[in-house]
């Protein structure tokens, strides 16, 4: 019991047919008492969830002072694709699959609310709502350029609105995102070399995000072309969100004088200094949108 409090999460199949998901550690919250939720969710003979219930348990089993939740699926038609779902507060959703046309087609149906999703094979998804006589459309489709590289493109519409191009992403030989162009600009991302950490970021009318990391490569900082990087705050991960970043070869001298420089400077509770991350006089280039391309030549470094 002890090693369970220390989980936050445990699933239990104690008979074929029946799980149980127990978040035993919020029982040590404080006014739990010792009690937490538990989902127990049931199967049919194929492995089709049938009923779920959200329960609060006490002492290993159910508390009776507490009502459970139940969400209960139905397969009307036996192993046919249409399943209708009835949660707790008695409201249905009715999901239905089939193929049209080459296509695989996903419906949902809630009371007034049709979500539809189209997807062609080896073509483009579409995803359609449908809600008081409205509705609204979303086509996401994939080419390649005489390149090879993949693009994808993401259309909007709706029943008062033309179609407009929201966003059209584009793709390297890694399958690495290195621009993506929408109504506002274009947002382009470059790489040291074929790694997938990305050394800077440049947007339409904004200076460009640069990425500074110690010697051991771990992120030090973050800044622009117009002002030094400074240290950010402290992050869970120590890394940019979403982001796995690593100096170029022809900035590592910098980073390894900058890492040399932080002991001393935080020390002294200062940022580091403008010196310190000068950037190269040569920055990285991109040509047909590949964005992961160093210099042909030998690059120069500004000595701090």
């Amino acid at each position: 019991m002890h090693k369970e409090r220390n989980m936050k999460k445990a699933t239990w199949f104690p008979i074929y047919g029946v799980a149980y998901a127990r978040e035993v550690s919020l029982a040590a919250l404080p006014g739990a008492d010792g009690r937490y939720p538990v989902t127990e969710t049931f199967s049919d003979g194929i492995g089709r969830a049938t009923n779920s219930l959200r329960a609060v348990w006490f002492n290993g089993a159910r508390d009776p002072a507490y009502t459970p939740l139940a969400t209960l699926t139905a397969y009307p038609y036996g192993t046919d694709h249409l399943s209708v779902m009835t949660d707790p507060l008695g409201v249905q959703t009715v999901t239905r699959t089939w193929r049209a046309d080459g296509a695989d087609v996903t419906e949902t149906v809630t009371p007034g609310v049709t979500n539809r999703t189209v997807r062609h094979v080896g073509g483009a998804t579409v995803g359609e709502r449908f809600w008081d006589g409205k509705w609204t459309r979303e086509t996401r489709s994939t080419s390649y350029g005489p390149d090879g590289c993949r693009a994808e493109t993401a259309v909007t519409e709706s029943s008062d609105c033309p179609a407009v191009t929201n966003s059209v992403t584009a793709y390297d030989f890694l399958g690495r995102v290195v621009s993506v162009v929408t109504p506002l600009g274009v947002t382009s991302n470059f790489y040291d070399g074929a790694s997938s950490r990305i050394l800077r970021v440049s947007r339409t009318g904004q200076p460009d995000t640069l990425y500074a990391y110690d010697a051991l490569n771990q992120y030090t900082a973050i800044g622009n072309q117009q002002s030094p990087p400074t240290m950010p705050t402290a992050s869970p991960t120590g890394s940019p969100p979403n982001r796995s970043v690593r100096e170029p070869a022809f900035l590592r001298k910098h980073c390894i004088m900058a890492a040399m420089r932080m002991p001393a400077q935080r020390a002294n509770k200062r940022a580091p200094s403008a010196a310190a991350w000068r950037p190269c006089r040569r920055a990285v280039s991109s040509s047909s949108g590949v964005g992961c391309r160093e210099p042909s030549g030998p690059a120069r470094v500004v000595a701090p």
